[in-house]
């Protein structure tokens, strides 16, 4: 590449880091550095909670009061002490669910029976929450003893395993500490063993055929093996809603180091060879997209794809949700790609209904959602310098 390519690239990453520093100031947290502590619960993790919320676990409450062990402890109207509200930070702080680190209080009686969960602060998709919570999620704690809880393993939730796992073990290490027991990490299960094995085959299979031309005569293989694995089993995807959230929390690169491998992959490979590898080679969505095309041979070029409008669809809507996301619009990025449709039991309707309309249109037009609209896409696509489509 020339200087002024290189001048270019490098410019555009002072652009991107100059955003993302902005998007973290404004949440008050960059990368895992905080700014300052949250309007939520202190800087030494003293649960913030209203005497209302505590009466849902402890219907006899009258008052409450800090310790100085770092949780409340709540009594009734003689003054005597019913439970604690414990705080999951500081541990939650490190523990990475899909999107970041999910804070949580917790009712404990003075017989050391959990009564319940209630989220705090959390970068993951509302959508989730919810579905893990009608799920029945939460009540695999509740009224369950600590000494319970920290030994016994709580499955998940099969479509947000990366935020089940996230509250639970930030949840056990927690409640192991309160009573003063020993946190013991449990193995990850055959399924997850499995699907990080799976995964692991696909980014090898797919950085081969971007490397060698000798593997991309497979390539129908490595399509069909991105939709089953990466998208259908795993739900392993990089999204705006993903970034986000890495953004503020830091990069998982111990609880999900192969998600954030690929990652990683995916930003230096175009940065060093100007050559797109995740939208190209990896991306389950669009390989959806283009194994659904090759029932139609005969496909179209996408009306007025020289004219400035189509040119910068996707640059102008990569732009809008900046502005959004700076101006401090409540949006939940999972609605505007159709990446979590994979996930179906806890995508939204929006998302399936925007995969499947972009899917039909593949039929006839070669991945529209790739090269027109993708914003994801288009964020990769700053790391290279290329022509024109």
């Amino acid at each position: 590449m020339t200087k002024r390519k290189w001048l270019l690239k490098a410019l555009r990453l002072i652009l991107i880091f100059a955003v993302l520093l902005f998007l973290g100031y404004k949440q008050g947290q960059f990368f895992g550095y905080s700014f300052g502590p949250t309007d939520k619960q202190s800087v030494s993790g003293i649960p913030a909670a209203t005497l209302t919320e505590i009466q849902e676990w402890f219907p006899n409450a009258y008052s409450f009061s800090e310790s100085d062990i770092g949780i409340l402890n709540v009594y009734d109207r003689s003054s005597q002490r019913v439970g604690y509200i414990l705080s999951s930070k500081p541990y939650s702080d490190s523990i990475i669910g899909y999107a970041g680190s999910v804070h949580f209080i917790m009712g404990v009686t003075t017989d050391h029976i959990l009564k319940g969960i209630k989220l705090t602060e959390h970068n993951e998709s509302p959508g989730y929450i919810s579905f893990i919570d009608n799920e029945g999620f939460f009540k695999k704690f509740q009224d369950k003893s600590i000494k319970h809880i920290v030994s016994t393993p709580i499955d998940a939730v099969s479509g947000a395993t990366l935020t089940c796992d996230a509250i639970t073990e930030a949840a056990k290490k927690r409640l192991a500490k309160h009573l003063d027991i020993v946190f013991e990490q449990q193995a990850k299960g055959a399924k997850k063993k499995t699907g990080n094995i799976l995964t692991l085959v696909v980014v090898v299979f797919a950085l081969l055929s971007f490397f060698f031309r000798y593997f991309r005569r497979y390539r129908l293989v490595l399509l069909i093996l991105s939709i089953a694995i990466l998208g259908f089993y795993q739900g392993t995807f990089i999204s705006m809603f993903l970034l986000q959230g890495w953004t503020y929390a830091g990069v998982p690169f111990v609880n999900q180091w192969l998600l954030s491998a690929v990652v990683v992959i995916s930003i230096i490979l175009p940065l060093i060879l100007n050559k797109s590898f995740y939208c190209n080679y990896l991306c389950p969505y669009g390989a959806a997209q283009e194994l659904v095309g090759k029932i139609n041979k005969k496909r179209k070029n996408v009306p007025f794809r020289h004219t400035p409008f189509m040119k910068y669809l996707r640059e102008s809507i990569f732009i809008l949700l900046i502005i959004s996301v700076i101006s401090g619009l409540n949006i939940d990025l999972t609605n505007v790609e159709p990446f979590t449709a994979f996930v179906f039991k806890s995508a939204s309707y929006i998302a399936i209904v925007l995969a499947l309309v972009f899917l039909m249109l593949s039929v006839f037009f070669n991945k529209p959602w790739c090269y027109y609209f993708c914003p994801t896409g288009q964020l990769l696509a700053f790391f290279r310098v290329s022509k024109k489509r």
